[in-house]
């Protein structure tokens, strides 16, 4: 069964140095390569692979138009040089410097990346979801 992963770009596939004036080198992010090496092996797999980012919300006070025409194509680029397969890319992500994600069906980055292939079935299996 595929299974649909959305996942955070970063600090989760990349990491962008802080530059002088406050701003990030986001076209020069470094890429993890073990978590892209894991995202393309579900992509293979026939799993869906959602890309979902924060990425511009503070700069652009979350206007989303703003981020798509100013911040996604830069995205884009960083993700085709490093050779991320998606199926798609979602700009707009609730940011802030206190907000906490909480959900029932997430994975550490941990065993996301190093976790055997069914461990994501087994958890959903042990909840009784499928």
């Amino acid at each position: 069964m595929a299974n649909t992963y959305i996942l955070d770009i970063d600090g989760t596939i990349c990491q962008a140095s802080l530059l002088e004036d406050g701003s990030y080198d986001y076209p020069n992010a470094i890429p993890f390569p073990r978590v892209i090496e894991r995202i393309n092996e579900l992509y293979e797999a026939g799993n869906k692979i959602i890309l979902f980012t924060a990425r511009g919300m503070r700069t652009y006070s979350g206007s989303v138009k703003k981020i798509k025409e100013n911040v996604q194509p830069v995205l884009e680029d960083w993700l085709s040089r490093h050779g991320v397969n998606y199926h798609k890319l979602i700009m707009g992500k609730p940011w802030g410097e206190n907000v906490i994600y909480v959900d029932n069906r997430n994975l550490s980055l941990k065993s996301f990346t190093y976790d055997n292939p069914e461990f994501f079935e087994n958890i959903i299996k042990a909840e009784n979801l499928i």
